[in-house]
């Protein structure tokens, strides 16, 4: 079966409640548990670490370089250095998506 049918976006608060769902926590216990998930992921990333979760990915830190811009009217301009977050999916990930493909 293909999820990639369908396009439904799964937003923080329902996926909150599938998680205290699954492990019958309240909605409060998984929210806490997400907050500590991600402001200890970005925390750690904002450190310079790569933080990798085995058997789903890795976080990391990526300097895009800055580049001068045109725009339409010939205005010339800069976009500075800028860092973005950079996801790797793991080998056991990228298994189990290849077989949705299927």
């Amino acid at each position: 079966m293909n999820n990639m049918d369908s396009n439904t976006k799964i937003t923080k608060r329902p996926f909150i409640t599938k998680l205290a769902e699954k492990k019958e926590y309240s909605p409060k216990e998984a929210s806490d548990i997400y907050e500590l998930f991600i402001d200890t992921l970005v925390s750690e990333v904002l450190k310079g670490n790569e933080v990798m979760l085995t058997g789903f990915g890795s976080f990391s830190l990526k300097c895009h370089k800055g580049h001068p811009i045109k725009f339409i009217k010939k205005e010339k301009s800069q976009i500075n250095e800028y860092l973005v977050l950079k996801f790797t999916a793991s080998n056991t990930l990228s298994k189990k998506l290849r077989k949705c493909e299927n």
